[in-house]
C-alpha cells in the first residue's frame, strides 16, 4: 500500500490505494486504475545515463568554418583600408605642403624656397616638419625625404623643383614615385600616376 494525494478534482484528505506500477523505456508510471496514467516519472540513476549538456563537435565545427569564411573576407578588406589611408595621408600631405611653399611665396615676394624645404620647417613657421610620403603597393618605404631634382626620381619620398634657372619647374612639389595610385591600380581605365598628382 502507498499514500497517494487524490486528484485535484476530488478534494479531501490522503487516502490509501492499490497502485500499479510500470516501467516503460526509463519511465516510471503509476496508476490508481489500471491503463489510466496518474503519476509519471523518469528513472535518473541506475542504468539510465544521465542527460549531459554541451555542444557536439560537428556544432563546434560549423563555428570554426564560419569564422574562417568570416576572417578569410573581412582580413584582405581591412588591409586594403590601411592601404587607402595611407594613400589619403599623403595626398593630404602633398596639399599641406605645396600650401606652405604658396605661403613662403608670398611672404617672399615671388620667390620660391631655394633649399630642400629646411626653410619652411625653421622655428615652425610655416611647417613643423616635412610629413611622411607612404606610398602603398609600389614598393617604396615611407620617408619623408625631399630630393631636390629637375623631374621625377621614383625613389619614394618627395620631388622639389628648386632651382630659380628653371623657372618652367621652380617650385614644382611632388610625390617621388611614377607608380600608380591605389585608384590606378584597381581601374583598367584610369591612369592615376603619383606623380601626376
Amino acid at each position: 500500500m502507498v499514500t497517494c494525494y487524490q486528484p485535484a478534482i476530488v478534494p479531501g484528505p490522503p487516502v490509501s490505494y492499490t497502485i500499479g506500477v510500470m516501467i516503460r523505456s526509463g519511465v516510471i508510471i503509476l496508476s490508481l486504475i489500471p491503463g489510466v496514467c496518474y503519476y509519471e516519472s523518469k528513472v535518473t540513476g541506475g542504468s539510465m545515463k544521465n542527460a549531459k549538456k554541451g555542444f557536439t563537435l560537428i556544432e563546434l565545427m560549423i563555428v570554426v568554418a564560419i569564422i574562417g569564411i568570416l576572417a578569410a573576407i573581412a582580413i584582405p578588406k581591412f588591409a586594403d583600408l590601411i592601404n587607402k589611408s595611407k594613400e589619403g595621408a599623403t595626398k593630404g600631405s602633398l596639399a599641406s605642403v605645396r600650401s606652405a611653399i604658396q605661403v613662403y611665396y608670398g611672404d617672399n615676394e615671388g620667390w620660391f624656397p631655394a633649399d630642400d624645404l629646411a626653410c619652411l620647417t625653421a622655428s615652425a613657421k610655416y611647417l613643423s616638419a616635412v610629413p611622411v610620403a607612404k606610398l602603398p603597393n609600389t614598393g617604396h618605404v615611407d620617408t619623408g625625404g625631399v630630393n631636390t631634382v629637375i623631374g621625377i626620381t621614383d625613389i619614394g619620398g618627395w620631388d622639389y623643383a628648386n632651382l630659380p634657372a628653371t623657372p618652367s619647374t621652380w617650385g614644382n612639389f611632388v610625390v617621388s614615385c611614377t607608380h600608380e595610385d591605389i585608384k590606378g591600380q584597381e581601374s583598367t581605365t584610369v591612369t592615376s600616376l603619383w606623380s601626376t598628382l
